[in-house]
């Protein structure tokens, strides 16, 4: 059985590109047996992330950014493609 090739572009969200790439990454890195339970567990893990807690890495960034400008300047992208406002 074959489906009749459509003719229709499709517009790739902002930021499903680095979501794929960072999962990717860590697959490669990791080796898991299972890729979907670890894919699925890789996605809660920025949920997480996102609701709340932030990683060390931003953590960092935002430090080294307030000695170059201390008074700040608003809103600064996270790692991970969110924001954070300080």
């Amino acid at each position: 059985m074959s489906i009749a090739a459509a003719n229709t572009s499709m517009r790739v969200p902002a930021g499903f590109r680095n979501l794929l790439e960072g999962l990717a990454r860590e697959v490669l890195r990791e080796q898991p047996t299972d890729v979907v339970a670890f894919a699925a567990q890789y996605f809660q893990k920025l949920l997480e992330s996102r609701e709340g807690e932030i990683s060390p890495l931003d953590t960092s960034f935002h430090q080294l950014h307030r000695g170059f400008h201390p008074h700040g300047y608003g809103v600064f992208p996270l790692d991970i493609g969110f924001l954070l406002r300080i």
